[in-house]
C-alpha cells in the first residue's frame, strides 16, 4: 500500500523488517503456521523484489529484490515472452528497521 500511497521506500524498509525478523536459519525461522508452502512462497517472492498486492489480485508491486538480479521464467501458455527480469544497479544491503 506504500507503493500506492507514494511512499515505496516504507514499502521496502517493511518488507526488509518482516524478512529478517520472520525468517531466519534458526529452528522456529518460519513464524506461525507454514501454511502449506504459502510462508516460504511470500518470502520468495519478496527476495525476489516481487509483492502480491492484494491475494487473488493479478496485481504484483515492485521493489529493491535482495539479489543483484532475479530472472522469471514465464509459462508460454499465458505469456509472450520467455523471461521477465528484475534487476537492481547499485543496490546496497538495506538497514533493518526496528
Amino acid at each position: 500500500m506504500f507503493n500506492r500511497a507514494g511512499a515505496p521506500w516504507l514499502t521496502q524498509k517493511w518488507i526488509r523488517h518482516i524478512c529478517a525478523q520472520a525468517y531466519t536459519d534458526r529452528p522456529d525461522g518460519i513464524s506461525g503456521d507454514e501454511d502449506v508452502g504459502q510462508m516460504s512462497a511470500w518470502f520468495i517472492l519478496c527476495a525476489a523484489g516481487v509483492h502480491p498486492a492484494c491475494p487473488g489480485e493479478p496485481r504484483y508491486e515492485l521493489f529493491t529484490p535482495l539479489f543483484d538480479r532475479v530472472i522469471f521464467r514465464l509459462d508460454p501458455r499465458y505469456a509472450k515472452g520467455k523471461t521477465f527480469t528484475v534487476s537492481a544497479r547499485n543496490r546496497t544491503k538495506p538497514a533493518i528497521p526496528n
